[in-house]
């Protein structure tokens, strides 16, 4: 399977199943496997254990928030005499920026009969195998929040559960929204227990940020909103790069620039206040050493070439 990465905002959640688990009338033992969407679990009453392959199994108790991503080989079980319910639901991201659809995943067949026919390996889906998936690239989740606002999230969870399987288009608006809100409770309590966003994620949002802005980017004041320090941040940045993160944000600038002179419009004073130089010979200086010209060669192949 292959990950599209995604901003959080361009994307809206697409609800495929929702249920209410009780080991007292329902099988809880999950055989290895590997998901083709999202699913959450958020534990009522009980503990669940988690494994994954090739690391150590987590339990998961009451008040416990916890997603598995797509494609990762896992299995769930109760210890000996253990009990548990929990809310469980399917889900996956789409883009708002895109006419993707979300796939036909067949639930029953995919995920609950093999846990009533007691399967100890389920079959993996070749198609469904091949597929992409977007993820959210401003921010990791953890496999595991404990939540310090159950209550909100369990109303969340009664409305997703009391709604699901009506076949009209404002039964989904109100799914999607009610899921929205259900996320932003989750990613307002990992921002308040100090989890990080994924040193990777946040390189690649700084880049998306400096291609789509043309004023100067604090870089120390970014890395320290996602929780890196400047050092370790600008270190990262160099490494995946080759480039310093404040040189990788003004060429961007200065590419911006490059665009802005070439459509003849403006003149050097007016780019250079456009894109954050408050002083133009500051400004020509980067050009130059930047692109081997000064602005205002550019500006004028730009009017010779539009006679």
């Amino acid at each position: 399977m292959r990950e599209k990465s995604i901003d959080l905002l361009d994307s809206f959640p697409y609800i495929r199943h929702v249920a209410l688990v009780d080991s007292a009338k329902d099988k809880c033992f999950t055989p290895w496997r590997v998901l083709y969407d999202f699913e959450i679990i958020f534990v009522l009453d009980g503990e669940l254990t988690v494994r994954e392959k090739k690391k150590e199994e987590y339990v998961l108790k009451k008040n416990d928030f916890h997603i598995m991503p797509p494609n990762v080989w896992h299995t769930r079980y109760l210890k000996e005499g253990g009990s548990c319910s929990y809310y469980n639901v399917h889900f996956e991201f789409l883009s708002k920026n895109s006419e993707t659809t979300a796939p036909y995943i067949d639930i029953n067949k995919l995920y609950i009969n093999p846990i009533l026919e007691d399967k100890k390996v389920s079959k993996m889906d070749k198609a469904l195998s091949q597929r992409s998936y977007c993820v959210l690239n401003s921010v990791d989740i953890p496999r595991k929040i404990h939540v310090s606002t159950p209550q909100q999230i369990l109303s969340c969870f009664e409305i997703l559960e009391s709604d699901f399987g009506e076949l009209n288009v404002f039964a989904e608006y109100r799914l999607r929204g009610i899921f929205s809100y259900l996320l932003g409770i989750v990613l307002k309590e990992m921002q308040e227990k100090n989890f990080k966003y994924s040193i990777d994620s946040v390189i690649e949002k700084f880049k998306s940020e400096c291609a789509h802005s043309t004023v100067k980017i604090n870089v120390e004041e970014f890395s320290n909103q996602h929780g890196y320090s400047y050092v370790y941040f600008r270190n990262k940045f160099k490494e995946k790069t080759g480039e310093a993160p404040s040189s990788y944000a003004q060429k961007e600038r200065l590419l911006t620039a490059s665009r802005y002179l070439a459509s003849g419009y403006y003149n050097v004073s007016e780019v250079a206040a456009m894109i954050g130089f408050e002083n133009v010979y500051h400004f020509s200086s980067a050009f130059k050493k930047q692109f081997g010209e000064s602005p205002s060669n550019c500006l004028r192949r730009a009017k010779k070439s539009d006679k």
